[in-house]
C-alpha cells in the first residue's frame, strides 16, 4: 500500500520532463507512486516516461490520445482511486518540487487531522533547480478556516502545491476542453472541508517560460477564465462565503479589463466581452462595494478614454522592458505605417 499518488500530466515537455521526474523520485518521503500520464505527446516524452517506469517500480505510465491537461489529470485521478492510495497531489511536468515536498505536505494533513494541506511556491525562470536549496527539518505550518483562504497570501487557485484526501474527488473532475481548468475546480475541492493546513515553506518551483498557454497572445480560449470566475462567484454566493465571493469578483474585473483590450483583434468576442463587463458594473450591489478608485485597472474600466490610454502606456512599457526603445519604435511604425499586404 502507498500513501500518496503523485499525478503528472505530460505533453510536449521533453526538455523539462527529467528535471520534474527526478525531483519527485528523490523525495525524502518514500511511500508514494508516480503516475505519468502521456497525453499523446508528439515528442519523446512517452519514451522517456517508459524508461523511468522500467528503472523504478514506483512509476506507472498511462498513454492516451491527446485530450488536454484536464483529461490527463482526470486519467491520473481514475487510476489513483483504483489503488489503495489515500492522498493525491498534482505536479505539472515543466515544474519541480523540493525534496521535502511530499513529507511536509503529508505531515501537515496527518498532524492536524485535515483533508488538505497547501505549501507555498516560488516562481523561477532558472532552468536548473537551485543548488543551494536546503532541507527543512520540520514543518512550519498553521491551520486556517477554509472560508478565509482568499484573505491569506496562499495559492488558492492552482491545483498544484496541495495534498488532497482521495474522498474529495468522489464527484469532482477537471473540465475537459477548458484552459485555466484549476479555476473551475480547485474551490470545489477546498470548500468540501472547513479547515486546511498551510505550510510556510516554498516547496514547489513554478517554472516561468514563454511556451506556457498564459504567456501566449490573447485568444478566445482566454474567455474560459471569465466563465470559471462566474461559476466561482455563484458557488460562493450560494454557500454563503461572502469574503471569497468579493475577492473573486475583483479578480473577475481584472480579467474583464485584460480580455476587453486583449480581444480587439476578435470583433465578435470583443463585442461580447464589452457587453459582459458593462453589465457587470451595472450589478452595483455586488461590485461597487469594491474599492475601484484606488485600483488603476479597475478604475479605468469605468472611464473608457482613460482605460485606452492606460492600456497603451502599459503595452509600450512592456515592449520597452522586453525589446528596448527600438522595439517601441517598431511597434509605432507597424501601427501607423503598416507594410502593404500582398
Amino acid at each position: 500500500m502507498v500513501e500518496i499518488s503523485v499525478i503528472v500530466p505530460v505533453y510536449n515537455v521533453e526538455k523539462y520532463l527529467c528535471r520534474c521526474v527526478d525531483s519527485i523520485l528523490s523525495q525524502n518521503y518514500p511511500d508514494f507512486e508516480l503516475i505519468l500520464v502521456d497525453d499523446g505527446s508528439p515528442d519523446n516524452c512517452g519514451k522517456i516516461c517508459d524508461e523511468y517506469a522500467g528503472k523504478d517500480s514506483r512509476v506507472t505510465v498511462i498513454h492516451q490520445e491527446n485530450g488536454g491537461l484536464s483529461a490527463a489529470r482526470n486519467a491520473g485521478i481514475e487510476y489513483a482511486l483504483k489503488t489503495d492510495s489515500e492522498w493525491l497531489t498534482f505536479i505539472d511536468s515543466d515544474d519541480w518540487v523540493h525534496k521535502d515536498y511530499l513529507k511536509l505536505l503529508f505531515d501537515g494533513v496527518t498532524e492536524e487531522n485535515v483533508k488538505i494541506s497547501i505549501c507555498q511556491y516560488t516562481k523561477t525562470e532558472s532552468f536548473l533547480p537551485d543548488e543551494n536549496e536546503y532541507s527543512y527539518c520540520c514543518s512550519n505550518h498553521h491551520i486556517i478556516k477554509t472560508e478565509l483562504i482568499y484573505s491569506e497570501p496562499i495559492n488558492a487557485i492552482q491545483a498544484c502545491t496541495k495534498l488532497y484526501h482521495r474522498s474529495l474527488f468522489e464527484s469532482v473532475r477537471f473540465p475537459v476542453g477548458k484552459i485555466n481548468e484549476d479555476r473551475f475546480t480547485t474551490h470545489r475541492l477546498l470548500f468540501q472541508t472547513d479547515r486546511i493546513t498551510v505550510i510556510a515553506e516554498k516547496l514547489y518551483y513554478y517554472f516561468q517560460h514563454s511556451d506556457s498557454i498564459m504567456h501566449r497572445e490573447w485568444s478566445p480560449k482566454r474567455m474560459d477564465d471569465l466563465e470559471a470566475c462566474r461559476e466561482q462567484i455563484s458557488f460562493f454566493d450560494k454557500n454563503g462565503f461572502e469574503e471569497a465571493k468579493m475577492t473573486v469578483a475583483k479578480q473577475y474585473l481584472y480579467l474583464l479589463y485584460d480580455d476587453y483590450y486583449g480581444s480587439v483583434s476578435y470583433p465578435e468576442e470583443h463585442k461580447q466581452i464589452k457587453k459582459t463587463y458593462n453589465s457587470a458594473f451595472d450589478e452595483r450591489k455586488t461590485l461597487l462595494s469594491l474599492n475601484v478608485r484606488d485600483n488603476p485597472k479597475l478604475y479605468c474600466l469605468r472611464h473608457p478614454f482613460r482605460a485606452k490610454m492606460y492600456f497603451r502606456f502599459s503595452n509600450l512599457k512592456a515592449i520597452l522592458k522586453s525589446s528596448g526603445i527600438k522595439g517601441v519604435f517598431r511597434k509605432i511604425k507597424s501601427k501607423f505605417f503598416p507594410s502593404e499586404r500582398k
